[in-house]
């Protein structure tokens, strides 16, 4: 009888180990995902800014300190409702990474200057390192105009 509670007891402590560790429900996946913060002002402000982390798996929200980058924030994302996905996926499967990555710039304008609103974007592909691009509201590239108009737009029914 020992015996069977025993076998019980480690196929439950098993079970529990593989469930936990193969669900990420809680947290952004690891993969492709965007990084969108879309209303920063001034980098010497001390306020906190939204920011929304779109993967295929599922969209989130967090708060961080304003500043100039993603890198080295440790950020609690909250997971979106479905419907909030739904109206944001796409924008991460059409970011015009390409041209981005060829205008070999990372500042449009002056992001924050005269505390004037700001886009900060990340962009980490499966295996690569966040990208980031910090653009000035007056200094959009004719690319990405349409693109960041669309994504304001669906970000501002979410706050």
């Amino acid at each position: 009888m020992q015996r069977h509670h025993f076998l019980l007891l480690a196929l439950a402590a098993i079970t529990t180990l593989f469930t936990a560790c193969g669900k990420d429900n809680d947290q952004p996946g690891t993969g492709e995902y965007l990084l969108v913060a879309p209303n920063t002002t001034s980098m010497l402000s001390d306020f906190r800014i939204t920011v929304y982390k779109i993967s295929a798996e599922g969209s989130y929200r967090a708060t961080m300190d304003q500043g100039s980058s993603f890198e080295g924030k440790d950020l609690d994302f909250t997971p979106l409702t479905a419907a909030q996905h739904d109206s944001l996926k796409n924008f991460l499967f059409t970011l015009p990474v390409d041209s981005l990555e060829a205008s070999n710039v990372k500042v449009f304008g002056c992001p924050g200057c005269a505390d004037g609103p700001a886009w900060l974007l990340g962009y980490k592909a499966p295996g690569e390192a966040l990208r980031e691009w910090h653009i000035d509201y007056g200094a959009v590239p004719a690319y990405l105009q349409s693109y960041l108009e669309a994504l304001y737009r669906v970000t501002r029914t979410m706050e």
